[in-house]
């Protein structure tokens, strides 16, 4: 993961209207604690490093801890190019074309909450809304539930030159944290 890396800031909305960075990376050997930010909610946004020698498609999901809830905040449009080139950084949640701006909210009575961001990063383009689900209601899948399809057989891996890897962060968002100010 060293080669790509995955950062959180919160932004605010700059004069002429482009986002800029007012804290600094709030993610920690892969945790962050937010700052609930109220019934507006602040605005964050994920900052991708590619620093690897491959053009890579990346796919960025959040993942409700309570309820199993996927969502995708973020999946290249096309596949004629990759959005994240090799030795550049990519700004996902800033409220661009195609993004939706990134923020976290606490509902009702909740003092704190938690999910994940999970990052896919591949070298080849995959349509992947097939991930996004709801919230659980039933229990989750039980192979002794259908004997048939314990007896299948695994699917075929492909030989390919494809190359895959993920990243995951927990964040947790609590009405009882001070914000960090960028030392600039």
């Amino acid at each position: 993961h060293t080669k790509v890396t995955m950062g959180l800031q919160r932004v605010d909305r700059n004069e002429d209207g482009t986002w800029i960075p007012v804290e600094q990376n709030l993610l920690q050997d892969g945790k962050a604690t937010l700052s609930h930010g109220g019934e507006n909610g602040a605005v964050y946004a994920v900052t991708l490093q590619n620093k690897s020698d491959h053009d890579l498609f990346p796919y960025l999901f959040w993942m409700e801890s309570g309820g199993y809830a996927i969502n995708s905040v973020y999946q290249p449009d096309s596949a004629s190019a990759p959005p994240l080139k090799r030795g550049s950084s990519l700004a996902i949640g800033v409220g661009q074309a195609g993004m939706g701006a990134l923020s976290f909210r606490l509902t009702g009575a909740e003092e704190a909450s938690s999910g994940f961001l999970k990052l896919f990063l591949s070298t080849a383009y995959v349509p992947m809304d097939i991930v996004e689900q709801g919230v659980a209601i039933t229990a989750p899948f039980s192979r002794r539930s259908n004997p048939d399809l314990a007896r299948q057989a695994p699917p075929a891996v492909s030989q390919t030159d494809e190359l895959w890897d993920s990243i995951i962060a927990s964040v947790t968002i609590s009405k009882y944290v001070t914000s960090r100010p960028l030392r600039v």
